[in-house]
């Protein structure tokens, strides 16, 4: 459960500094001087990370949020993925502002598809307190914001449409808006997104239209979300509210947002029937080993994954990423000796051969005397930063090709541009995340460098440092400080240095 938790609030803060980083580029949106970063993106991977954002914004009003991606988008597109979810988060996040009780509504459907693009068309539809038609002109306009007497309760700056309407027309579209006073709220745009793979975002198919179904849903919203769903993907499903109906049915599945009679009609019919119990995973967890969980907000790429027996969740466990390169040999180049030995310690599973450097001129003579697979490279250093490091590696023909890797607390479009254009090969912000880290290293080493774990072998716990970790500071975390260092031994060094250092930093 804990690391459910935390792997929530890993994706939420991560949406939210996004956000910031974005917020602080209005300035040059505003003068023109910002650039779309385009990056090839699986739909279903941002829908359901801007799901926990959102659920976070309703918090505990009487809202239901609803999703209506559409199982004919392709699954696959390439766009600027950060500026099409900042979109949808500033027009999200002011649609829940503005409604006290009902639905919010994302709706994404494709239009006009071609060999190589879509017209992906977004809406965002609210049962909130709407728009007087004379205040349109005046909602998206900078530190506007209207009706201040009636919702003189909602905090904002009024820069959240505005962002939005030039984040739009950037991207080639353009905002509508229609709305009644005191029932709701309809915001529309399209735009273009290259497409990269042209399978549907969902599998229509035999394998689950043959399947006979049944739900119950406390929510009118989630019941007509459901309905809505099936007959997309073409599903037989029967409203149910008793026990007794299902049993009678032959079911081979059964969804509800009901935790009691989800564990009842599981514990009941046993393998004969797949039982999933809808949850708002922002409010509770429910755990159980009778039945799957699916997190709200339900759309036809969850449904359909429950349907076929797949994982419900991106996350990836530790197990499943560690692997083997003994032969494998990297450099990690940082000023901060405290940096040097995190990643040192994130990096002792893998068996590699690690050798560390303190600045860029201390790389280079050690990249020129030895051989590398991989160089992770922190960006402001002093003697040679990164950038002038990577620029004098590139022009020696022989390390063309030699993958280095920045590292830098550094996010924004502009910094990655910058060592985009010097040289580096990839991107990890700081703080290092383990899963990132490990998936690069996977993308660069050679193949024949990669051993993967017998995973038919017994699994061995790696037995811990014998030191004990008894010491108890109002604001550390002992067990994800161990987590997120490497070990036990590896904190307490870390711990000793940050108190060493505390009081002249």
């Amino acid at each position: 459960r804990s690391l459910e938790y935390v792997n929530d609030i890993k994706t939420a803060s991560g949406r939210l500094l996004s956000l910031i980083n974005d917020i602080l580029d209005f300035s040059k949106i505003e003068s023109g001087q910002i650039d779309l970063v385009e990056e090839e993106y699986e739909l279903t991977d941002m829908a359901d990370e801007l799901s926990i954002l959102f659920l976070s914004y309703i918090g505990n009003k009487p809202i239901e949020l609803v999703f209506d991606v559409s199982p004919d988008m392709p699954a696959v597109m390439y766009g600027d993925t950060k500026r099409l979810s900042q979109i949808m988060i500033n027009l999200v996040g002011n649609a829940t502002k503005y409604t006290d009780s009902g639905y919010v509504e994302i709706k994404v459907e494709p239009k006009n598809i071609s060999d190589d693009s879509v017209v992906v068309a977004v809406s965002v539809i609210d049962s909130g307190r709407g728009i007087k038609k004379e205040d349109y002109d005046k909602i998206f306009k900078s530190f506007s914001q209207i009706d201040t007497k009636k919702n003189r309760d909602i905090e904002g700056t009024g820069l959240g449409l505005a962002i939005v309407k030039n984040l739009v027309n950037l991207m080639g579209g353009e905002i509508h808006v229609e709305s009644e006073y005191g029932k709701g709220s309809c915001f529309y745009f399209d735009i273009v997104q290259k497409i990269t793979d042209y399978k549907p975002v969902t599998k229509r198919g035999e394998d689950i239209e043959s399947l006979k179904g049944a739900y119950y849903f406390e929510s009118a919203y989630e019941t007509e979300s459901f309905n809505r769903i099936s007959n997309n993907l073409n599903l037989d499903v029967t409203p149910v509210m008793l026990l007794d109906d299902i049993k009678q049915g032959g079911f081979d599945y059964f969804i509800t947002d009901q935790f009691e009679l989800a564990n009842n009609i599981q514990s009941d019919m046993g393998d004969s029937c797949m039982v999933a119990l809808l949850q708002n995973q922002m409010l509770h967890k429910y755990h159980s080993a009778r039945c799957s969980v699916i997190n709200k907000p339900i759309y036809c790429a969850n449904i359909a994954r429950f349907l076929r027996r797949e994982s419900q969740t991106s996350s990836i466990s530790v197990d499943d990423l560690i692997f083997s390169a003994p032969n494998a040999k990297i450099l990690i180049v940082d000023d901060m000796p405290m940096n040097l030995k995190v990643a040192t310690a994130l990096l002792e599973p893998l068996n590699m051969h690690i050798d560390t450097a303190a600045n860029g001129k201390e790389a280079l003579d050690m990249i020129f005397k030895n051989t590398y697979d991989m160089v992770f490279m922190d960006h402001m250093m002093p003697v040679m930063d990164g950038v002038e490091a990577v620029t004098e590696i590139r022009k020696h023909a022989e390390y063309e090709s030699l993958p280095v890797v920045e590292l830098s607390a550094n996010a924004t479009v502009e910094a990655r541009k910058l060592f985009a254009e010097s040289g580096f090969s990839d991107f990890i912000s700081k703080p290092i995340d383990f899963e990132d880290i490990i998936a690069c290293i996977r993308r660069f080493l050679p193949e024949d460098k990669i051993i993967e774990p017998d995973k038919s072998a017994p699994h061995e716990t790696a037995v811990n440092d014998e030191i004990s970790v008894d010491v108890d500071i109002p604001g550390i975390d002992n067990n994800a400080g161990i987590r997120n260092s490497g070990g036990k031994a590896i904190f307490m060094d870390l711990l000793t240095e940050v108190y060493r250092i505390i009081d002249e930093k």
